[in-house]
């Protein structure tokens, strides 16, 4: 499974994987792309374990599979939401469920766009109140 000294594909998603197919990969790329590892897969207390082969619960969570993904970027990130939130692996295939939310298309399109040339603003005088364009107010 997770072993130090094994080389993993690099993973870049030309698009956002469906969520069920993003849970799957997920797996796959823990179990070193080997589909016989994840039905062998004894990590029963990852949140994703039920959801590696169906989107069906059959009783044995109470996670919906996008809770599901949460919960793993969470688990991934040492148990801190605030980096899960944070996390910019775009390899990952689960990145862009990582906040809990189905991703908007406005927002991936915007995110991956080229970001136009932004006019560059002198410098303020330091010398200069805030009225006058300063830096320091005055100070």
């Amino acid at each position: 499974m997770n072993e130090p000294g094994i080389e993993r594909k690099q993973r870049t998603p030309a698009k956002v994987l469906p969520l069920r197919q993003a849970i799957r990969a997920k797996c796959l790329w823990c179990c070193c792309d080997s589909a016989l590892e994840v039905r062998l897969c004894p990590s029963d207390k990852c949140p994703l374990h039920v959801f590696r082969f169906t989107n069906k619960r059959d009783g044995e969570t109470d996670l919906t599979m996008l809770q599901a993904a949460h919960a793993k970027c969470i688990d991934c990130k040492g148990g801190s939401a605030y980096d899960a939130h944070r996390c910019t692996d775009v390899d990952c295939p689960l990145f862009w469920y990582k906040n809990g939310h189905y991703p908007k298309p406005y927002k991936l399109l915007a995110e991956h766009s080229e970001a136009p040339d932004l006019p560059v603003i002198p410098a303020l005088d330091e010398n200069k109140t805030i009225a006058e364009g300063g830096a320091d107010g005055g100070e």
